[in-house]
This record gives C-alpha cells, sequence and structure tokens, in this order.
C-alpha cells in the first residue's frame, strides 16, 4: 500500500514548495489527522474528488496557522494535494469514515478518477484490512489473581503490641484495595473482550440465519420474488441493517450479498440496468421505509440513497432531473446488481457513522 509524506505529494505533483513552508504544511495535516472531524472528513473527499462548492473556511483557517500566506484561490491543485495528504494518513491510521467516503464517493467507478488515484486502491486495502483486524479474536485470561502482600506476617518488630496490631491492620487494609483493584481491573478487561465476541457472533449469526431464510427482511418477502436488481438494493438494506456491531463490515459481505442477489429471478441478456429502472421498480413500501431517516450524507457521496430518497419524495420516474443536479451523475447510468449492493451497502455503514 503506497503511502506519500507532504514532500513526496508535491514532488509527484509537480508543484514548487520551499522546505519551510514544506513543514508548514505538514505540521497542519498532522494536526488536522490527530483529531478528525466527520463532516470535515467528508469536506475533504468533495475536495479529492473535485466535487466541493461550498466554503471551506474551516480548511484554509488551519493552515494559515503556520502559514498567513495560504489561499483558496486559485490554488485548486494545492488543496486538492492537501486535502489527499490528510485523507491518506488517515486511512493509514483506519479511519472508518475516510475509508468508507473515499469507496462511496468513487460511486462505482462512474466518476473520473482523480489525479491521486492511488489513494483509492488505499482505501480498498483497508478496508480489508481492518474487517479482518476488527474481527481478530484475542484471547481472554480467564486466570484472575489476587494481589497478596508477602510481608503481612513480618513482624515489625517495635515491641509495642498495640502498635504492631495496628500496623498490621493497615497492610491487611491496603492488601484488601489493591487485590480488589486487581481483579475489578483483569475481570472489567476479560468482560470487555467477551462482550465484543458476543456481539461479533451475534452479528454473525444473524447475518447467516438471514441468508439462510431468503427473505428480505424490511419486506418479509422471498428475494425469489424480485428480480436480481431489486433483490441486489433490497439485499443491501437488510445487511446494512444486520451490520449492527463491527464499523466496516464483514470482509464476506460481497459474497453474502452475490448469494442474495442469485435468488433473485434472472432475466436474460445482459445484467447491468439503468439506475433509474431499478429505483422505479421498488416496491413503493420500500421506498417508504428507506426514507423514514434523514439522510447525513451529501447527495454527491451517496449516488444509491439520494435515487432511493428522490424516488420517494418526488415519486416515481418525477426524480431524474433533480437527481441529476444534486449528484452530478445520471439517473440513466447502466450498473451491474452486485455494483448497486456493495455501493449501498457501504453508503448504509457510512451514514451509521455520522
Amino acid at each position: 500500500m503506497a503511502q506519500y509524506s507532504i514532500a513526496d505529494l508535491y514532488a509527484k505533483a509537480f508543484l514548487a514548495a520551499s522546505p519551510q513552508q514544506i513543514i508548514f504544511r505538514s505540521t497542519t495535516v498532522e494536526r488536522v489527522v490527530s483529531k478528525p472531524v466527520p463532516a470535515r472528513t467528508l469536506d475533504l473527499a468533495q475536495i479529492y474528488f473535485g466535487l466541493s462548492e461550498k466554503k471551506l473556511d474551516w480548511f484554509r483557517d488551519e493552515f494559515i496557522k503556520e502559514d498567513a500566506s495560504f489561499s483558496l484561490i486559485n490554488n485548486e491543485r494545492e488543496t486538492q494535494l492537501l486535502a489527499t495528504g490528510i485523507l491518506d494518513q488517515l486511512v493509514s491510521f483506519g479511519d472508518t469514515i475516510a475509508i468508507l467516503v473515499l469507496i462511496v464517493g468513487h460511486a462505482m467507478g462512474k466518476r473520473p478518477l482523480p489525479e491521486f488515484d492511488w489513494l483509492l486502491d488505499n482505501a480498498q486495502q483497508s478496508l480489508s484490512d481492518y474487517s479482518v483486524i476488527f474481527r481478530a479474536i484475542e484471547g481472554v485470561d480467564t486466570e484472575i489473581k489476587p494481589v497478596i502482600d508477602q510481608n503481612l506476617d513480618k513482624d515489625d518488630g517495635q515491641g509495642d503490641q498495640a502498635l504492631d496490631t495496628l500496623n498490621t491492620v493497615k497492610r491487611i487494609r491496603r492488601e484488601a484495595q489493591q487485590s480488589s483493584a486487581a481483579i475489578a481491573k483483569s475481570t472489567s478487561r476479560a468482560l470487555c473482550e467477551l462482550d465484543c465476541q458476543i456481539k461479533l457472533m451475534r452479528e454473525e449469526s444473524q447475518i447467516l440465519w438471514w441468508l439462510f431464510g431468503g427473505y428480505s427482511k424490511q419486506l418479509n418477502q422471498k428475494f425469489s420474488d424480485f428480480s436480481i436488481h431489486q433483490a441486489a438494493i433490497l439485499g443491501a438494506i437488510d445487511l446494512g441493517a444486520l451490520t449492527t456491531y463491527s464499523e466496516l463490515g464483514p470482509i464476506a459481505a460481497p459474497a453474502v450479498l452475490e448469494r442474495v442477489i442469485a435468488l433473485g429471478k434472472k432475466s436474460k441478456g445482459a445484467t447491468a440496468c439503468e439506475l433509474a429502472k431499478v429505483i422505479d421498480s421498488l416496491p413503493e413500501r420500500a421506498l417508504v421505509q428507506f426514507n423514514t431517516t434523514e439522510q447525513k450524507l451529501p447527495p454527491k457521496l451517496a449516488p444509491i440513497s439520494t435515487a432511493i430518497s428522490l424516488a420517494s419524495s418526488c415519486g416515481k420516474e418525477n426524480w431524474y432531473s433533480k437527481y441529476n443536479e444534486v449528484t452530478g451523475l445520471v439517473a440513466s447510468m447502466e450498473c451491474e446488481p452486485l455494483q448497486m449492493a456493495i455501493q449501498l451497502y457501504h453508503e448504509l455503514l457510512l451514514e451509521r457513522h455520522l
């Protein structure tokens, strides 16, 4: 997985910068990375993909702290470079929002590749790596040892029986306090690990029973009653709801969604279909249920979620122009079922973390 320093990024972009400027920029990037803010990470992703149209005062103000000459005016490439540097570090540290926003922002490959396209590969690799790391089972230490004061039985040798007894009582009290604290700490650590494992096992068992049953959790209807494109959307919504604990979902999520899609009715010819046709073919109650919660993701970073929400609020066949306007994509774009399912699933995961 390629990783670059700020100096490397300037060199790759053929942008001139003095050693002092590199130090200033690096200092600012490290400060922003040390205290990530979800809303700012979304802004950085939109800068990276060239989608940002809002004022980025916070971005400018951060860099001005080290370099008063920094400006956003006529400085688009450097701004994109610095956003890339911040996102790259967040991705390398396993920041869930940074990883997911880069994956969903690429919109199934429907957007042109950004200048620093290697960052998308890094995000995809981190998604796989941290999905496995999150589920790694750590051993639970079941041997809880009390603290024993070896000097408790020793005689103080002061000759005063009352004073010796008082000192012994103090040592007993101290030993009891230390032992209780050690046992509480060990027990809490073991219970915390067990709690994590139980939640992961519960999530996995629910997903497996859902997959085995072959029923849409949202509509309580067999996936075999729907087309493969409808099953892709409904399956992604269900899997998003069933991913209750893990931050990036199971690494096998694409395989799970593929199995769900395979349950749907297969049509002759190509499997790719226009997004507009897929969304309009969904049952009305599926659109209504999906639109019960407020969408926090900017439309440009959530093409599938936005399509469903607009179809619900504007009505089927009446949402195309609005969709084209707010996402920068076209409702008539053709998508493979698995592409749509994975995209929507990641959008729902990202939405949960905002």
